[in-house]
């Protein structure tokens, strides 16, 4: 599975929280945006364009990356983890207008350099960690694209136990290929909740970007976080306790089974149980 970073700058939200953000992507998938915010891939930066243009300069320490805007001695951005191991490739430089006019401006790259070192030192940042009681691995079936939202727990899944990103995030596009054929791209993820006691459990979920959430074989939530610019309006930003969800657990052995839909910007999934009452383990 080839995978690349990307860095967006932003001229028409010059100076906003989001002006410039990172996001990986994987081949054949959508961009991550939506999951990588904040702390993790989005800062402000000025990037109006001036006579001199924007000095732009990205330097990589293993995994830790930082951009530096017009010479300033601070970064403006600060990606304490990159979601993709380091290796060699090469540069691309696109330009995206979301509303072109014949009156589009042309954008023109020069003075690039590539150096094996900078004089620049990255500061020190931690990187996000998981909160505590997160679902860490889960288990995983094969994708499939589908119309709808499930109403029935899927049947025959093959799971496969499958490692959160350090932070608890269930990066989905980091573990299966999307599959073909029409409609959006789906897949069934399970744990196995273990209870001392029949009992009413608090699990925090968050979700990007429809799910369905079977418990025992039931269903008993469906969310829809998906981005949309009009009405209803919603960034879609991912967030790991976008909703509270009160299960009926039976004391013993519980079956969780989320259906994960992907509709733009990024597929993911997060857990947790905030009192520890239960533990977890990945279906299988």
């Amino acid at each position: 599975m080839i995978s690349f970073p990307i860095h967006y700058l932003r001229p028409h939200k010059h100076n906003a929280p989001d002006a410039l953000q990172y996001t990986p992507s994987f081949s054949g998938a959508d961009t991550n945006w939506q999951l990588v915010h904040g702390l993790m891939g989005t800062d402000s930066a000025p990037t109006q364009d001036t006579e001199e243009g924007i000095a732009v300069e990205i330097v990589f320490e293993g995994r830790d990356a930082a951009i530096f805007i017009a010479y300033a001695r601070d970064p403006v951005l600060r990606v304490p983890r990159l979601a993709l191991d380091p290796r060699t490739g090469g540069l691309t430089f696109w330009s995206n207008v979301l509303q072109p006019t014949e009156h589009e401006l042309p954008i023109v790259i020069e003075h690039i350099q590539v150096c094996a070192s900078s004089p620049r030192s990255i500061p020190a940042v931690d990187a996000p960690v998981a909160r505590e009681s997160a679902v860490m691995p889960w288990g995983l079936g094969d994708a499939f694209a589908t119309n709808q939202l499930a109403e029935e727990v899927p049947t025959a899944v093959r799971f496969q136990a499958r490692s959160t990103e350090p932070d608890g995030m269930l990066l989905i596009d980091r573990h299966v290929s999307r599959a073909g054929g029409e409609g959006l791209p789906a897949v069934s993820a399970g744990i196995v909740i273990q209870s001392q006691s029949a009992q009413i459990a608090k699990m925090e979920l968050g979700f990007s970007d429809l799910v369905t959430v079977f418990l025992n074989g039931a269903p008993i939530f469906q969310g829809d976080h998906r981005y949309s610019y009009a009405e209803p309006i919603r960034p879609g930003f991912f967030q790991p306790n976008e909703a509270a969800l009160f299960l009926p657990l039976e004391a013993g052995r519980n079956e969780l089974v989320i259906v994960v839909v992907e509709s733009f910007g990024g597929w993911a999934l997060a857990a947790r149980f905030p009192d520890g009452s239960v533990t977890t383990e990945p279906m299988r």
